[in-house]
């Protein structure tokens, strides 16, 4: 049996069936933010994640937030990185519109996976995906970057 099979729309939680999805909403909480409220800030620690229920923000990356500016909307995650590692927040992210979050804490969510392999390993994967295609996404930006930018 193959327990990675996409079972719902969810990029996080594609991998659990509803019964798993019930368990782990236990280790999340609902977050509402006004517009221009700083949701990350570049350079804190914390190692949270976060999925976008409704709304939208920017993350900016860069001094003075001019390097380049993102727009995320639903079900967009964030702070997926740092989930991952343990280094300074590259980005900060602030609510454009009034902004609904669903907020997993990086402590309360390990403490749940260690006692919940099965549900840990589903997890994992769905978040090795969602990095993995960011990654392509990235690299075939530069790319078309590239070749727009090379003399005939």
């Amino acid at each position: 049996m193959n327990i990675f099979t996409r079972t719902n729309d969810d990029d996080l939680l594609k991998y659990m069936d509803e019964s798993e999805r019930e368990a782990f909403s236990q280790v999340n909480e609902i977050i509402t933010y006004k517009r221009d409220d700083i949701i990350i800030k570049a350079g804190a620690r914390d190692r949270d994640i976060y999925i976008i229920i409704k709304g939208t923000v920017l993350v900016t990356l860069g001094e003075e937030h001019t390097k380049m500016t993102i727009k995320l909307g639903e079900q967009d995650l964030l702070g997926e990185i740092n989930f991952v590692l343990p280094v300074r927040r590259s980005a900060t992210v602030v609510a454009s519109t009034e902004v609904t979050l669903l907020k997993y804490d990086y402590n309360k969510t390990m403490e749940f996976l260690a006692q919940n392999l099965t549900i840990a390993a589903k997890f994992f994967a769905a978040l090795n995906d969602v990095l993995a295609m960011k990654l392509v996404r990235t690299t075939q930006k530069q790319k078309a970057h590239l070749e727009n930018n090379l003399p005939d």
